[in-house]
């Protein structure tokens, strides 16, 4: 509507035209408006402002601030917006002191918090520290309070203490609205909360994908055409997280092209050739992702439906061995294809992979025609490379483009011990290593470990965030190990069938730890001896690591951060209480 208004008016009187544009707003748009080739991009600019015979009181928008993310996929809020209130005393009749004005940024919760207030009539009162955390906290100080007048309306009162010169200087900005302002200020908050979010730009890119999308890959099995159309109209987009989703779509005009990332490509398949029918013809990855395009017929699970990608001496054999008794569940050829890891290069983000060892990965190692002759869909292929995870910042956004639908399983135990499990194995299994001819602690110390190396190259959070930044976290499911090892197995080995999707009564819910896999019952069960300033020097050089990797649980909601920072901590806690004359006896968790 402003657009064609704008347009109208060029036509007929061009300087009223340029007035206008200035006067022409969105309340709180988080885009500029781009009305036509010679105006590509017009700033806008607006408020709502209360005045009064004692002052003045306006309320603002303030953007989020926008990152891309480090893979490159997208762009993420790297700082969320705020609602400036601005207060000017007053210096005569309609004339405000707006250049020496107090100012306050509330957040999307204090939003939320005066909205409340309003509704029960009930007072706030909020602290700002602008210099929180800084060299100079404390030397400004800020209290808005928001209270209910005697009759009727509320009072906003902002308190400002200035230290920074020496003394103390306090300032005072209040202000009075009328319950018709309150009700506009109400409604202005309740507008702006989702924005200064930024869900505006994310619902913005979702219509927009989604108006390009037709067909999606679905995360689970469909008992027929209908439903699968169903949740193939309702998926979402990418960017707003879903289980698994592609951009690839046929055209309209022509049903033997297909579009992906803008690209209009041959489709490879029959419209109605079932998944099951084009699966066993593929021999590329590529070929496989546009066999889940298809109609899906009665198959229950996608190829390849899960990976156990993480962590080397974190419990991965065992759940391997765990997983292939499962009756819902086909065995591949070995544990490990380490196609990805072992056969195929990285250069940057792309990766090349010899196509003979691809061939082998689908038919022989996953078992494509037993998978869809055989099992008819009904059986859950997986692959179990542990060393998948550590690919992340070069492998992950290629995965999601090859396999959206696959669900990545990932165990993760205490770094210092699981240093020391791999090097023992190593030793034990008598494959040349740094322990073939240097003590552990030299090996832990010395030798190039991600423990005492570069920090990009940390045990778990660096790579988890490349797989958090490209696949939905539903996709994606950690374990401690700690956990799987103690008394939460069972409730751990549930939540990983649900997470799979097979029968949870399809097995016991207990691991069988044979010898050979549990090499610290066997090897030094007393404990490996380390002096007490070099194990303490260990976990420093961790927990950085440990911390990131607890804030990315909790942030994704990936599980209860504070329990694995603890359940860490309680292993190094132990380890020191061992010690004795500065030497401790080092037990692996």
């Amino acid at each position: 509507m402003a657009q064609s208004l704008i347009q109208r008016l060029r036509l007929q009187n061009p300087s009223k035209a340029q007035r206008t544009v200035g006067r022409v707003t969105r309340l709180f748009t988080t885009r500029a408006a781009a009305f036509d080739a010679d105006v590509s991009k017009i700033n806008v600019y607006t408020a709502y402002t209360v005045y009064k015979g004692r002052g003045a009181m306006s309320l603002k928008l303030i953007k989020p601030t926008w990152e891309r993310i480090s893979t490159g996929s997208g762009i993420r809020v790297s700082r969320e917006g705020t609602v400036l209130l601005e207060f000017a005393q007053s210096k005569g009749e309609r004339v405000y002191d707006w250049d020496n004005k107090g100012t306050f940024a509330m957040n999307a919760v204090e939003c939320g918090d005066i909205l409340e207030a309003i509704e029960t009539s009930t007072e706030r009162s909020f602290f700002h520290d602008p210099n929180r955390m800084g060299s100079a906290q404390g030397a400004v100080t800020k209290t808005l309070k928001f209270s209910p007048a005697r009759d009727s309306g509320y009072f906003f009162s902002l308190y400002v203490n200035d230290k920074s010169a020496g003394g103390v200087v306090t300032s005072r900005y209040d202000t009075a609205v009328s319950n018709a302002e309150l009700r506009v200020i109400q409604q202005v908050l309740q507008f702006a909360i989702p924005r200064i979010l930024g869900f505006d730009e994310m619902l913005s890119v979702l219509t927009l994908e989604r108006t390009e999308t037709v067909g999606r890959y679905m995360s689970t099995s469909f008992s027929d055409d209908t439903e699968s159309k169903s949740r193939l109209e309702d998926a979402p987009a990418k960017n707003a997280k879903p289980t698994f989703d592609t951009s690839i779509r046929r055209v309209q005009e022509d049903e033997t092209k297909y579009i992906t990332r803008g690209k209009n490509m041959t489709w490879r398949f029959p419209r109605d050739l079932p998944f099951l029918e084009a699966l066993p013809t593929c021999e590329t990855l590529k070929c496989v992702r546009d066999a889940h395009l298809q109609p899906r017929g009665d198959a229950r699970f996608n190829f390849p439906h899960f990976i156990i990608a993480g962590y080397s001496k974190s419990a991965s054999t065992s759940l391997y061995k765990y997983l292939i008794h499962h009756p819902e569940v086909i065995v591949p050829k070995v544990k490990e294809a380490s196609l990805f890891t072992d056969r195929c290069s990285f250069e940057g983000k792309r990766m090349d992979c010899p196509d003979e060892r691809v061939r082998e990965y689908i038919q022989d190692f996953l078992r494509a025609k037993g998978f869809s002759q055989k099992s008819r869909g009904q059986r859950a292929v997986f692959e179990a490379t542990p060393r998948i995870m550590d690919l992340g910042p070069v492998f992950a956004e290629t995965m999601y483009d090859l396999m959206p639908w696959v669900r990545l399983i990932s165990s993760m135990r205490e770094p210092i011990s699981r240093s020391i499990s791999k090097y023992v194995m190593l030793w034990d299994k008598q494959i040349d290593s740094c322990m073939t001819n240097n003590t552990l602690t030299y090996c832990l110390t010395r030798d190039k470990t991600p423990i005492m190396g570069n920090p990009k190259k940390s045990y778990y959070s660096h790579p988890l965030k490349a797989w958090l930044d490209n696949f939905p976290k539903e996709q994606l499911h950690l374990v401690q190990y700690e956990d799987l090892v103690g008394e939460r197995q069972s409730e751990e080995l549930i939540r990983l069938k649900e997470f799979i999707g097979v029968s949870v009564d399809g097995l016991p819910n207990e691991l069988d730890f044979g010898d050979a896999n549990c090499r610290h019952c066997r090897i030094q069960p007393e404990g490996w001896p380390m002096r007490e300033k070099v194990y303490r020097r260990l976990i420093e050089k961790v927990k950085p690591d440990v911390l990131e990797l607890v804030r990315l649980i909790d942030r994704y909601g990936m599980g209860n951060g504070t329990r694995w920072y603890q359940n860490w901590e309680r292993v190094w806690n132990e380890n020191l209480k061992s010690c004795k004359d500065g030497i401790c006896s080092i037990q692996l968790s």
